[in-house]
């Protein structure tokens, strides 16, 4: 058993041309998501989370254009039907991330650019334990990553109170904490360019995870 992680830089969506040929190549729930954003810029994020979502289930052997995708009442995508598989999405600023398992795992992403420190928006939103592990020094987008990879896991998303649970970095691994979750779920990080991504997966075992960084443009997309 494995996790696959892809991500790419969006900024080859600019040409319309790949664009048109991506999309066109999508499920319709998809379609509709880019189609619902009110700028290109955040068009072209839904577009390139939906490409690596294509791109990993093509991996799996199957084809995102022929097949349904619906979403919880949270918003979480998911295949109809039981296929055993599950993915997730995250895009932020120019980049676009997809975690996909086919071994029945639930699991969940994000990626954030570290803009700036938000220790007025960790008050809020994180516990004491994680606060004090930014004042120590700790990228806010560190946490709050693990954090958001952990609510998309469990399909909970924002409707589950952030401070409910905590997940602090440390030299080996992570301390985790949430209520009836137990040893239940593991994390894993990467970095690229002034991004921050983490994923997290529900299982006791430590899987192995592979990070692969696409070049869009390599990408032969009439085959998929």
């Amino acid at each position: 058993m494995s996790i696959k992680v892809y991500y790419a830089s969006i900024e080859a969506l600019k040409n319309q041309t790949l664009f048109e040929r991506i999309f066109d190549k999508l499920p319709k729930q998809r379609r509709d998501t880019i189609q619902s954003r009110k700028h290109d810029s955040g068009r072209r994020q839904a577009l390139g989370a939906g490409a690596l979502m294509l791109y990993g289930l093509a991996q799996l052997g199957i084809c995102a254009g022929k097949v349904e995708i619906a979403c919880t009442k949270t918003g979480k995508p998911y295949l109809t039907g039981d296929r055993g598989v599950s993915f997730n999405l995250s895009h932020s600023g120019d980049y676009a991330m997809a975690i996909v398992s086919d071994d029945g795992i639930a699991v969940g992403c994000d990626i954030e650019r570290s803009e700036k420190k938000a220790r007025d928006i960790a008050k809020r939103f994180f516990t004491e334990e994680e606060q004090q592990a930014i004042a120590e020094g700790i990228d806010f987008f560190r946490i709050w990553t693990l954090k958001e990879s952990f609510i998309k896991t469990t399909a909970e998303g924002l409707g589950r109170d952030l401070c409910s649970f905590s997940i602090v970095p440390q030299e080996m691994g992570f301390r985790f904490f949430a209520e009836h979750a137990g040893d239940d779920y593991c994390f894993a990080e990467n970095t690229v360019a002034d991004y921050r991504m983490a994923i997290c997966y529900n299982s006791r075992e430590v899987l192995p995870v592979t990070w692969e960084c696409m070049d869009l443009c390599e990408v032969n997309w009439d085959e998929l």
